[in-house]
């Protein structure tokens, strides 16, 4: 077990936790072996159902119906960098359709909404994706037994 500086400095100073109170209460969780147990359990979960190749029929299914936003991390081992490159690849083939618009930023990480200054960044990326569909009225609709059913409808 490590003392409480250590841990309060590491926070502190490498995770740019800076409210104490803040970094209270990620000690206090830390410090909790069924939090342990459960983070470490989800990770090997996730680590197991990573994909290995890129869903294409799912994002065509979605890209089909409307404009998909995808923000990356360079160094993400859940979304990785390659899933970028396989997408433009297939829109590049026709396999998918255009509308499926990504961006990565090199400096983002995957939990960055602990980490204050990343946050910032994806909102502006959420902000600059809404923004750009320039369409008036919109209606995003699927198919169901040969007839179009509206599953979303935007006055921007």
């Amino acid at each position: 077990r490590l003392p409480h500086n250590v841990v309060d400095s590491y926070l502190k100073n490498i995770e740019s936790i800076q409210r104490q109170s803040d970094r209270i209460l990620a000690r206090k969780l830390y410090s909790q072996p069924l939090y342990l147990r459960n983070f470490f359990e989800l990770g090997a979960e996730e680590i197991r159902e990573v994909p290995e190749i890129q869903d294409e029929a799912a994002m065509k299914v979605i890209g089909d119906i409307c404009p998909t936003f995808i923000l990356y991390c360079a160094d993400d081992h859940w979304a990785e960098i390659r899933f970028l490159h396989s997408i433009k690849e297939a829109q590049s083939a026709k396999r998918l359709p255009e509308n499926i618009h990504m961006e990565c930023m090199e400096h983002l990480v995957h939990a960055f909404i602990v980490k204050p200054k990343m946050v910032t960044q994806v909102v502006d990326f959420v902000i600059r994706s809404v923004a750009s569909v320039k369409t008036s009225s919109m209606v995003w609709k699927v198919m169901d037994e040969q007839k179009e059913i509206p599953i979303f409808q935007s006055k921007l």
